[in-house]
């Protein structure tokens, strides 16, 4: 024992065979036997894709639908061109009215409200169609001064496509005292004017070179909303307004139109 202290007289080192290459031989008898590490080939990383993009598609999913819940209910009104109170349709229709926009302003009313001052406006475009229509026939000539008089409605129709013709059958058929039943009927007289609130912001401006005064706007805009009460899908309040230091109320109406609320010229 002395001369063999590890004990290795017993085994036949003839029969080990020869040493393992490289690095191996060189191995500690006491170190533990490694398992050779595999590197990770394409084909598992490909088993890995499918479950990868599967889970993300659903979390994408998952993720958009919470957003879209959370973000519609306030970001669709306005792409609806609606309002999310009665006091908020207000407020935007008199400073598109002080900025004299026109056509921001009908789209603070609802269609058939919109349609009733188009309606208005054919009407009254109308009288003087009909006697340029009535000095023509009669051989008195259209009359340079009227036309020069007239020339920015003239304008007007003619960027709108509307001959006199067309603005004379349209008065026909449009009702002198329009109802909320007679909105479908007015949307059918009025079907030649393809852009109604560029027609009331354009007449307005001919209006205003014909004669200039303040009366020709059609909302008042020193004025303030008071006795907002809502019923279901209609409201109702008071515009108090002030002029030349009198006090005047007059009712105003609301409906939910087009995922808000906008404002209705009629009360029933």
């Amino acid at each position: 024992m002395e001369d063999d202290p590890l004990g290795l007289g017993d085994i036949d080192l003839a029969n080990l065979g020869p040493p393992l290459p490289g690095p191996a031989s060189k191995t500690l008898l006491s170190s533990p036997a490694r398992a050779p590490v595999r590197r990770r080939t394409k084909r598992d990383f490909r088993a890995f894709r499918l479950p990868l993009i599967v889970g993300g598609g659903i979390a994408g999913v998952l993720a958009g639908v919470i957003a879209l819940w959370m973000i519609v209910p306030w970001v669709l009104p306005l792409f609806l061109g609606g309002y999310r109170s009665p006091e908020a349709v207000f407020s935007a229709a008199r400073q598109a009215a002080e900025r004299e926009d026109w056509s921001g302003f009908c789209g603070c009313l609802t269609p058939p409200s919109r349609d009733l001052l188009v309606g208005s406006m054919v009407h009254n475009v109308s009288q003087i169609v009909a006697a340029r229509s009535f000095a023509a026939a009669s051989g008195l000539g259209t009359g340079q001064a009227v036309d020069a008089k007239v020339q920015p409605i003239l304008d007007v129709l003619q960027r709108h496509r509307l001959d006199d013709e067309t603005v004379q059958r349209m008065a026909k058929e449009l009702p002198w005292m329009p109802s909320a039943s007679d909105a479908e009927k007015v949307d059918q007289a009025l079907a030649p004017i393809g852009n109604r609130n560029g027609f009331v912001a354009d007449m307005i401006a001919a209006m205003r070179q014909i004669d200039n005064r303040p009366g020709v706007k059609p909302f008042a805009t020193q004025s303030e909303l008071t006795e907002v009460k809502i019923d279901g899908e209609r409201a109702t309040g008071m515009v108090v307004s002030t002029a030349d230091g009198r006090e005047s109320k007059e009712s105003i109406a609301f409906q939910r139109s087009g995922g808000g609320w906008k404002i209705h010229a009629f009360n029933r």
